[in-house]
């Protein structure tokens, strides 16, 4: 016997995560996995649908969708701090245009997070940002690694090392070498201070 019910209506508690068997959608039935997970200091759990059998576990489920959360986070900072929501060209031919715009942004959106990462970024997020009191999906953090690049580049405080970090990057990668394993924030702990 098939029971219908909605999602609220799976019982779960804070720190528990569960697996059901669904048939997914009224009339097509489709098997499906549906995982219910209700991370520590999480406001809500998370429902989320995968196929019947996959070989993944259910954390490494759970792993996979909260590294999603930060690609979306990225694509929002993309259209927010980019310019990109609503950017439409007019013209015979606007391809090239566009597709140069569309280069210059993905090389932005390589560099900023990478000047973002740095030893230096960790000044830069202890002074500007303010944490959440509370952890959402676990972390504290309000600011991502894009957000922190494009404030180095643009407080004058900060601008100045972030020009010179900007141009090592570039020529990095005028040369074929990457930008990510140069400029990577140490495992060590590092001393912040400064004044505002």
């Amino acid at each position: 016997m098939v029971v219908s019910q909605t999602l609220g209506r799976f019982k779960i508690k804070p720190e528990q995560l569960l697996r059901y068997s669904v048939l997914y959608h009224s009339q097509k039935k489709e098997p499906l996995d549906l995982i219910i997970y209700f991370g520590k200091g999480y406001q809500e759990p998370w429902y989320l649908l995968v196929p019947s059998g996959t070989s993944l576990t259910d954390k490494e489920i759970v792993e996979l969708y909260a590294k999603r959360m930060s690609i979306e986070q990225g694509f929002r900072d993309w259209k927010t701090h980019l310019g990109v929501r609503g950017l439409v060209f007019y013209g015979d031919n606007p391809a090239p245009r566009l597709t140069r715009l569309l280069l210059a942004l993905s090389l932005s959106d390589l560099l900023c997070p990478a000047l973002g990462s740095t030893e230096e970024a960790l000044v830069v997020r202890a002074f500007v940002e303010i944490q959440r009191r509370k952890p959402r999906h676990g972390a504290t953090r309000t600011l991502s690694a894009l957000s922190i690049g494009i404030l180095r580049l643009s407080l004058k405080k900060f601008s100045k090392q972030a020009d010179r970090d900007l141009l090592k990057m570039l020529r990095r990668l005028s040369r074929g070498k990457g930008v990510l394993q140069w400029r990577l924030s140490p495992t060590k702990p590092v001393r912040l201070s400064f004044k505002r």
